[in-house]
């Protein structure tokens, strides 16, 4: 239900309704009388008896979206949180570990086939749990939940897994396909242009974070439609390009740290560093998801995708 305010004091949160004439009336606007042990609430307009307003039929005010888009980079380590990004660091780098020996095995005369389709189980195990849980994140986001939900139960695995793996994966080609339509073709067979390359990078970032929340919320590819994005991207306004520009922050540091971070550790340091690059992947991807899933909460209103 939305925020109830005071029909006297707009400003003032709305604590008393009347049973009679239906008004809500703040504490300072109440009519209080004795009768026998019992105070009574009165409206102060028709005299009708007053009951509280409970709290499940109103929420606090939400904050402006730049507090809750600062509050989203700390909500990975809440909770189960930090747990999810450890215990899923180390699951996915033991994944990626797997396809690297059967990548190594080619030489041993393992069937092609059977090798590509070992690593396709792979790396549907490790990025369609993380997908799902990325999934899960947004819509529990979408709904003002604060903390990190539990980690999905994978049994129905293709309601579970290979649904979410489409979805994000529909979002993101979908999202660049512009960029990739550039970088295969355009570049290949006309030159480069480096305008071209930048403007068609910024379109897609710009466009992700809304297919990405579009998909987990509707829970369709078909949410992709251009229409409802570009729509949904100028009825939210200015704080999703704020949104957009701090995701772009975050895939810059996942890409950095896959670039550039080295555990240099005799024995063990490219144990620590695979792990190290997933929790920051797992890290941003969690922080990402949570913007989105603001995105929807915050703007829910501005963007009726579902009106009553």
């Amino acid at each position: 239900m939305a925020f109830e305010h005071c029909v006297n004091h707009p400003q003032s949160m709305a604590l008393w309704r009347c049973g009679a004439c239906q008004k809500n009336f703040c504490q300072q606007c109440i009519r209080e009388d004795q009768f026998s042990d019992a105070v009574v609430r009165l409206c102060p307009q028709c005299a009708g008896r007053c009951e509280p307003i409970t709290p499940v039929e109103q929420e606090a005010p939400r904050k402006p979206f730049a507090f809750q888009l600062a509050d989203a980079f700390v909500y990975a380590f809440r909770g189960r949180g930090k747990f999810v990004i450890i215990a899923g660091a180390i699951f996915v780098w033991l994944l990626m570990l797997v396809r690297f020996v059967l990548l190594s095995d080619v030489s041993m005369g393992m069937w092609v086939f059977g090798m590509w389709l070992l690593q396709g189980v792979v790396y549907v195990l490790a990025w369609g749990y993380v997908s799902a849980y990325g999934v899960k994140i947004i819509g529990e986001t979408g709904k003002g939940e604060a903390d990190p939900p539990d980690v999905p139960d994978i049994r129905a695995w293709r309601d579970d897994l290979l649904q979410p793996v489409c979805l994000i994966a529909g979002a993101i080609v979908f999202s660049f396909g512009l960029h990739l339509l550039y970088r295969f073709v355009w570049t290949h067979y006309k030159g480069p242009t480096e305008l071209l390359r930048w403007v068609t990078l910024g379109l897609g970032v710009l466009y992700l974070p809304m297919a990405l929340t579009a998909v987990a919320i509707w829970d369709s590819i078909g949410a992709l439609n251009p229409v409802l994005i570009v729509r949904s991207i100028f009825k939210a306004g200015i704080g999703y390009l704020l949104a957009s520009a701090v995701v772009a922050l975050l895939c810059a540091v996942v890409w950095s740290a896959f670039r550039f971070l080295r555990i240099e550790i005799p024995y063990v340091g490219f144990v620590v560093q695979g792990v190290l690059q997933y929790a920051v992947a797992l890290y941003c991807i969690m922080t990402v998801m949570r913007i989105c899933g603001l995105i929807y909460y915050a703007y829910e209103d501005r963007l009726g995708w579902f009106p009553d």
